[in-house]
């Protein structure tokens, strides 16, 4: 997010120094999936920041970067720079969660409480999940965790543990979860799928994500030996989020 510093010749309906933010993927709207609103897989799309090798576009961390105009959004004046640099992650956790089925008051354990995960979090305190249990192996993540609950003045009903996956007394006494939503590498997916499948509920979700779509199949695979169907699979920009459920 910044002030527009300078515009192209052919660029329409924006002005110097307006306050903007922009979508990271850069998309040529003229392909099949852009013609029909899903950009997030266009033929030709690049991404700036973390993504895979083969859309990654460089420059988003430097202190001017070029962007083409139909991936920018005004921005209000109320909101800061500091709160719109988080559209984009919000909006992840915002989709995550309204594509899967959570109810009231249904229990949760977010596995990865990174900046996604925090979010995430945040999103499922929204949608009336209780209780909430965040679980990391970085003592940072857990620490973050605990000060956003405690600034959101929802500390009794998240709590977060330092731990090895699923490792944690508070974990066990608190399955079977409803609702488990991992947002770690494909790696640990893997070694972790057996607890995955002990530690939820015989009606519950697991949302998997944070891995690259060329680890899907054996992600999938993973947790299928472990008694676990495929209900939706969401591929963008190289990444694959993967919604399970028991097997019927």
């Amino acid at each position: 997010a910044g002030t527009s510093a300078e515009l192209g010749s052919a660029v329409k309906g924006w002005t110097k120094g307006q306050r903007v933010t922009f979508d990271s993927t850069v998309y040529c709207g003229t392909c099949w999936y852009c013609r029909r609103g899903e950009i997030n897989l266009c033929d030709n799309r690049r991404v700036f920041g973390v993504s895979c090798d083969q859309y990654r576009q460089h420059g988003a961390f430097a202190e001017y970067v070029a962007v083409p105009a139909h991936i920018l959004y005004s921005l209000p004046e109320q909101l800061s720079f500091a709160q719109a640099a988080m559209a984009e992650a919000l909006s992840i956790a915002v989709h995550a969660v309204n594509r899967t089925p959570v109810r009231v008051n249904d229990s949760a354990l977010v596995v990865g409480a990174g900046t996604i995960g925090l979010l995430v979090i945040q999103m499922l305190k929204v949608f009336g999940c209780s209780p909430v249990i965040a679980a990391d192996i970085d003592p940072r993540a857990v620490a973050a965790t605990r000060d956003n609950a405690r600034r959101n003045h929802v500390g009794p009903l998240i709590r977060a543990v330092q731990c090895d996956g699923y490792r944690a007394p508070e974990i066990r006494r608190s399955a079977p979860f409803d609702l488990i939503a991992a947002n770690i590498l494909a790696n640990p997916l893997c070694r972790l799928a057996a607890d995955l499948g002990r530690h939820l509920s015989a009606d519950g979700v697991a949302v998997l994500a944070g891995f690259l779509a060329a680890d899907g199949v054996r992600v999938f695979s993973a947790h299928r030996r472990h008694g676990l169907r495929l209900i939706r699979r969401i591929d963008i920009d190289g990444w694959q989020t993967l919604v399970l459920g028991r097997k019927a």
